[in-house]
């Protein structure tokens, strides 16, 4: 899950595959593609089909609690039972 905070008034949302930036590979200059692979817990990949690299989004990101006040945004799979 990939979270994103206004820092005006700190609404939370989900960040959605389509708005994650186009990045290019620091390894062959190829553009990267944004995958996500749901054998690997439905995590975002960033991939390079020129060289085979590939970047787990989470390992590039700040952990959500060092920049942004706890605002509740929870996960899909952590809600899913709750109420049922």
């Amino acid at each position: 899950m990939v979270g994103r905070v206004c820092l005006k008034c700190h609404s939370s949302d989900h960040v959605a595959l389509s708005e994650l930036p186009e990045l290019q590979c620091e390894y062959c200059d190829a553009f990267l593609t944004v995958s996500q692979e749901v054998e690997r817990n439905r995590n975002y990949y960033y991939v390079c089909s020129g060289c085979h690299r590939q970047w787990r989004l989470a390992s590039l990101l700040p952990r959500w609690s060092e920049l942004f006040p706890y605002s509740g945004l929870s996960a899909d799979q952590d809600v899913r039972g709750v109420g049922g």
